[in-house]
């Protein structure tokens, strides 16, 4: 039964058919119901598939509600769209996140030591280890003047992906060229990871026009934005 839900899961059916053909897939994370609408409009527009993601602050300020909400929203879409949990650390969020109804987790042990990093990555009876998320040079939060060419180890990043069969995921993508995009796509990621990329015109246009435009019209056009932006 177990192998039977893996086969049918919609992220892992998402990142393999990318992997298999060599592109890769746009997950974004949301923090409320403008950005679930905006990732769901755009691929809709682009008949493309996506992914949801979801922090684990979510898990407790909205709620197991909000993400049934979102799961059911996506997964009407005519396209492809899966629900994931993203950086979860905490093992009390992780059997948290196993009772609703996300399609995927990513066990974050960035914070563990290196050995119950690697073991926790390799995967278990109880969890299937289906996709990676490496750290090549990659970091949050934006790169500085360098850039990510002055940081990327783009040999470690092909090297990886030609040793293991999973699709592999980038982070840090603030802020990151089309061509760096190309380049990781090149290397074996499936699954890019956009945050402020596609949500900082949507927060700007929020904050100047919160109080001057009627709160209807202030979130049609501000969904109108994130979803161009994504």
């Amino acid at each position: 039964m177990a192998e039977v839900q893996l086969q049918n899961n919609i992220t892992r059916s998402i990142l393999h058919a990318a992997k298999a053909k060599q592109y890769a897939v746009g997950a974004y994370n949301c923090y409320n119901t403008d950005g679930i609408m905006a990732v769901i409009r755009a691929a809709e527009a682009k008949k493309s598939p996506a992914v949801i993601q979801l922090f684990p602050w979510t898990l407790h300020f909205q709620g197991p509600e909000f993400v049934r909400y979102v799961e059911r929203a996506a997964h009407a879409a005519p396209v492809p769209i899966a629900v994931h949990l993203d950086h979860c650390i905490n093992p009390a969020d992780i059997a948290l996140a196993l009772t609703m109804p996300f399609d995927s987790i990513m066990i974050d042990g960035s914070t563990l030591d290196e050995s119950a990093n690697v073991e926790i990555c390799a995967g278990s009876e109880d969890v299937y280890g289906d996709f990676l998320a490496p750290s090549f040079g990659n970091i949050h939060g934006g790169y500085g003047p360098s850039g990510p060419e002055k940081s990327w180890n783009t040999d470690l990043l092909s090297k990886i992906a030609s040793t293991i069969e999973q699709p592999l995921v980038l982070h840090g993508t603030h802020p990151v060229s089309d061509q760096h995009f190309r380049k990781a796509i090149d290397c074996g990621v499936a699954k890019i990871n956009v945050n402020r990329a596609v949500r900082d015109e949507y927060t700007k246009f929020v904050a100047e026009n919160a109080g001057k435009l009627e709160l209807t019209v202030l979130k049609v056009q501000a969904v109108d934005i994130y979803t161009k932006s994504i």
